[in-house]
């Protein structure tokens, strides 16, 4: 990478705190939060210095210069000698490309991470989007329920005198406002809490409004019983990273065994009394392998493929099972979901019981009864497509697919 280019990424990454974004949909503000995440700003800068992680390792060392100065007196004459050599050293046994191959190992390994993040903050965006969603709704069939509580108790109490059964009334009619504030209360919290959320993913004041919410799911995908291929989430690409990063250090160990050459032109310089010598030469260091050859680091590098093999079969195994596992739990979600659609969106209107409660029809536990089965209903539909989103999500980050994947 040239210093142009070096300059300009440097200026991308330190330039301006983060982009600024105006998202129009749900899906704007998933793409706005992969890009100005604090986390993932910093995963990238840490990519952008990954990348320089084989050129430094490829740098060639410097020569080096020995130089040994004498002087004295010999016979009454003035005595002085000058020993200078210029050495270069000679890399034996692989030792520059075990550099390179360990530097993109640990390249892999940044790259792996940083895609982790980015996977991190799109499910968690997407999940803390589909739950402000539900919450506000939530919340809304909340406020109806106190307006319609207050109503009939501000009916009750204009009356002039209550029977023992309407006082009765009256009383449970108060406390299903309380509890029903209690309730309330909890959803302002996580809203609140979730739109701070998104507005630090962001980078700006995020606003819950409708259309930056994602509507009701009804059209799940259906999902293969098998992935076709391999498996390329981040938590994949680490593993077969770290078997990398094992082999470059075997590599390097097989390397090491070899001892490296310094060599160059050297010259000798004497000057005793009028008298000068000067004699021309090579000088060469070579260490002598001859108490070991790095035998036992060697087999600790080999170990070390052995045991990130191991780990990387284990790992995959585990994704496998992990995604089986979310396989089932989403299907289970969505099949419950579709086989309650019509009674959760009938559910939820509660204005004939209502009615049949003021025409004095039905008792008044009829009436709260509705207001709860509203609530709950909803709630348990939400909980279920909550399950159901971040199963999917899920299975994208395993599979890899999940920067790709669309609201």
């Amino acid at each position: 990478m040239n210093v142009l280019a070096f300059v300009y990424l440097a200026a991308l990454i330190a330039g301006p705190a983060q982009a600024q974004c105006a998202p129009a949909s749900a899906q704007a503000v998933l793409d706005c939060a992969l890009k100005n995440h604090p986390l993932i700003r910093r995963a990238a800068a840490e990519e952008a210095q990954a990348a320089y992680l084989e050129p430094a390792a490829l740098q060639r060392p410097n020569p080096e210069l020995d130089a040994t100065g004498l002087f004295g007196r010999r016979d009454g004459e003035g005595l002085n000698r000058d020993d200078v050599s210029l050495l270069h050293t000679i890399e034996a046994g692989g030792k520059r490309d075990a550099r390179g191959e360990a530097a993109r190992a640990q390249r892999g390994v940044v790259e792996s991470s940083a895609r982790k993040t980015r996977e991190d903050v799109a499910k968690d965006s997407v999940a803390a989007l589909y739950r402000l969603r539900q919450a506000k709704a939530e919340g809304a069939i909340l406020d109806k329920t106190i307006a319609s509580l207050q109503t009939v108790q501000q009916r009750l109490t204009a009356r002039p005198r209550l029977t023992p059964d309407q006082e009765a009334t009256l009383e449970v009619f108060r406390l299903a406002e309380s509890e029903s504030r209690l309730r309330r209360s909890g959803l302002t919290g996580e809203v609140r809490a979730l739109e701070r959320w998104l507005a630090f993913a962001t980078g700006g004041v995020f606003e819950s409004r409708p259309e930056l919410l994602p509507p009701l799911k009804t059209d799940w995908p259906a999902l293969p019983d098998q992935t076709v291929g391999d498996l390329s989430g981040s938590e994949a690409l680490r593993a077969r990273a770290d078997v990398a990063a094992a082999a470059a250090g075997v590599s390097s160990a097989r390397g090491a065994a070899y001892p490296d050459v310094r060599v160059g032109p050297a010259m000798e310089r004497e000057t005793e009394g009028p008298i000068l010598k000067q004699t021309y030469g090579v000088s060469l260091v070579l260490p002598l392998p001859l108490y070991q050859r790095n035998r036992a680091g060697k087999q600790y590098a080999e170990l070390g493929v052995l045991a990130a093999r191991a780990g990387a079969d284990a790992a995959t195994g585990s994704l496998a099972t992990e995604r089986r596992a979310e396989l089932e739990r989403y299907r289970a979600a969505v099949e419950a979901l579709r086989s309650v659609a019509a009674e959760a969106g009938a559910a939820t209107d509660v204005r004939k019981t209502e009615e049949l409660f003021r025409r004095g029809l039905i008792p008044s536990s009829f009436l709260l009864e509705a207001y709860r089965q509203s609530f709950e209903m909803t709630k348990s539909r939400d909980e279920a497509e909550l399950s159901a989103v971040r199963s999917l999500w899920r299975i994208y980050a395993i599979e890899g697919s999940i920067l790709t994947e669309k609201l």
